[in-house]
């Protein structure tokens, strides 16, 4: 079972997600992070989280075939899942939650903006720039 932080609840999980070089684990939402987790061992399971991503951190995210694309400033996430529409919509739900208890915390600025709408061509996953017809890498019409 997946570690919480302080206040962290667990929104949603799903069994059988996979990441690519990592294997197949337990993928969570959580009020806080995206966690995914593995379980290694026939007798003794140890679990060991394999990725865990703070929701503050996350641009966008989005269902695309089978799979959950969680893009970050650092890094783009590929997780395939059993519900990808489900997760991405709860995903998105969570950011916004957490917008605005960000903003509701003293100290802080009464709005918080929120994520600006990126977008990836659906034939080689580069990122878009906002407006963009046709993809700047593979040439292809995106929209």
């Amino acid at each position: 079972m997946v570690t919480l932080l302080i206040d962290e609840k667990i929104m949603s999980q799903q069994d059988g997600a996979e990441i690519s070089n990592v294997g197949m684990g337990r993928l969570y939402l959580t009020n806080k992070r995206i966690i995914f987790e593995t379980v290694s061992g026939f007798l003794f399971k140890k679990a060991k989280t394999a990725l865990a991503v703070n929701l503050s951190d996350v641009i966008h995210v989005e269902a695309q075939g089978s799979n959950i694309i969680i893009d970050t400033a650092a890094v783009k996430h590929i997780i395939s899942s059993k519900d990808p529409v489900s997760f991405a919509s709860l995903t998105e739900v969570a950011i916004r939650e957490l917008s605005k208890v960000a903003a509701s915390a003293p100290g802080q600025p009464s709005v918080v903006p929120p994520p600006p709408l990126t977008t990836f061509c659906p034939f080689c996953g580069t990122r878009l720039a906002s407006g963009a017809i046709y993809c700047d890498n593979c040439g292809k019409r995106v929209k």
